[in-house]
């Protein structure tokens, strides 16, 4: 069984964080575990101000420690953390959830509806689907 200090532990669900802008810095470096030491940089930076999906927020697992929370990143590329040395890093942004409907205006271009925000043809919805979400929209 892993320590966490007295009252701490994991978080798991969904969570947006972003990086917090410093003049000095062009943003955070990944982590392949959960650790602020440079030995651990996977070589992938998250620039200031840019926002990313957390699956895991874990604190740190010593008392006393001014490290962490530390975060795992939704896609399983790696981790960030909120604190380094007390300092911090990474701030959450508060997330509504539920269903939202949206119109896109992008004429004269146009834009076709995805399952997933992606270019592959195989993820483009049929004309079936496409004829369905504009009846929804025109109702």
């Amino acid at each position: 069984m892993e320590h966490l200090p007295q009252g701490a532990k994991d978080e798991e669900g969904c969570f947006v964080y972003h990086t917090v802008p410093f003049s000095d810095s062009t943003g955070i470096g990944v982590r392949s575990k959960m650790s602020v030491g440079d030995e651990f940089q996977t070589g992938e930076v998250i620039g200031n101000g840019e926002m990313v999906s957390i699956d895991l927020v874990c604190p740190s697992r010593f008392d006393g420690n001014t490290n962490g929370p530390f975060l795992r990143l939704s896609d399983g590329t790696g981790w960030l953390f909120e604190k380094k040395y007390g300092e911090i890093e990474m701030e959450r942004i508060p997330v509504t959830v539920g269903l939202w409907t949206f119109i896109v205006d992008n004429v004269p271009c146009g834009i076709s509806l995805r399952w997933h925000p992606v270019d592959r043809v195989d993820m483009i919805m049929n004309d079936v689907m496409n004829d369905v979400m504009n009846d929804v929209m025109n109702d």
